[in-house]
């Protein structure tokens, strides 16, 4: 692991001049690299992908001007299939992919200078039967939801998203949630034999739903080919074909660096996900007000070994 990480970390510091034409002026590709390489850390099995596949990630996250901090963008582990030659086995190699989270694509909607405020939503079945959501669609378009704020809600029903544009305007997206599943199902990758979601959009399902809301939303809004291509990514995170990809998992930037007792289990849970291809749960980090945060340290060990030499 350790040669895997210091190759990672030079093909990083080597892409400086390949992100500073990228990046906004207010940060430099030294505080890029810096904030990537503390995500790396954060999710030691970035340290086993591709280290070229991470140093594209960066570049396309430089691109859209967005920071992999797990808040506005993150990275995606993936298994990809490396066909066998000559008689001998299939392999599967990590890579590494980039995907805006919602406060990313927030952020650059903002930006436009276009936007004045904008929200998304899930609605649930107890907030339909107490009236308290309202949408009309048409020439006198609105939207009314009055969420509640106990846990007995029911199942979602629907969720939205609404853009007030800088001259006022009013811009509402709605779909249902049988729409949202649907979506979510069309690729094998997110759904089980028995058609059950897996991966992240089991998992993420609230995170996942908003951001193909307001992706579909800005299919309606009048933004630039850049912001257009951002959303695309959203769309295409889910990789190429499910037979070349497997299961996903995203970086947990919310974590501290491994401390003097982690060692040990990080180890024994490398371990066990090296002897197929990880299905553990995705972790992200969200806005607050979004999703509660996702902690799933590993347990601590009594050996007092330390992995302070593999950061990078």
């Amino acid at each position: 692991m350790a040669g895997t990480a210091i190759e990672l970390k030079t093909a990083m510091e080597g892409s400086a001049e390949r992100l500073a034409p990228l990046l906004p002026a207010s940060i430099t590709p030294q505080k890029f690299i810096r904030i990537a390489l503390d995500a790396v850390n954060r999710n030691p099995e970035l340290k086993q992908c591709d280290p070229q596949t991470v140093v594209d990630a960066c570049a396309q996250a430089a691109k859209d001007n967005l920071v992999l901090d797990g808040r506005e963008a993150a990275l995606v582990i993936y298994n990809r299939k490396v066909p066998g030659r000559n008689g001998e086995k299939d392999t599967w190699k990590k890579v590494a992919q980039y995907i805006p989270m919602v406060l990313g694509m927030r952020k650059r909607m903002y930006a436009t200078g276009q936007i004045s405020t904008m929200e998304t939503g899930i609605v649930y079945e107890k907030e339909i039967e107490e009236k308290r959501f309202d949408w009309q669609a048409g020439t006198d378009a609105f939207l009314i939801h009055r969420p509640l704020l106990h846990d007995d809600l029911g199942k979602q029903v629907a969720v939205y998203s609404v853009v007030t544009m800088a001259n006022g305007t009013k811009s509402v997206e709605v779909m249902r949630w049988s729409e949202v599943l649907k979506i979510a199902r069309s690729q094998p990758k997110n759904r089980d034999d028995q058609g059950n979601l897996k991966g992240i959009w089991r998992d993420h399902l609230g995170e996942m739903a908003r951001k193909t809301v307001l992706r579909r939303h800005s299919k309606q809004l009048p933004f630039d080919s850049d912001l257009a291509e951002m959303f695309a990514r959203v769309d295409n995170f889910n990789g190429p074909d499910d037979n070349d990809v497997d299961e996903t998992e995203e970086s947990d930037t919310t974590k501290k660096p491994a401390g003097k007792k982690a060692g040990a289990g990080r180890e024994k849970l490398r371990q066990s996900r090296a002897a197929k291809p990880d299905n553990d749960k995705p972790q992200i980090d969200r806005e607050a007000d979004e999703l509660e945060p996702v902690t799933d340290d590993a347990p601590e060990s009594q050996s007092g070994d330390s992995e302070d030499d593999d950061r990078i």
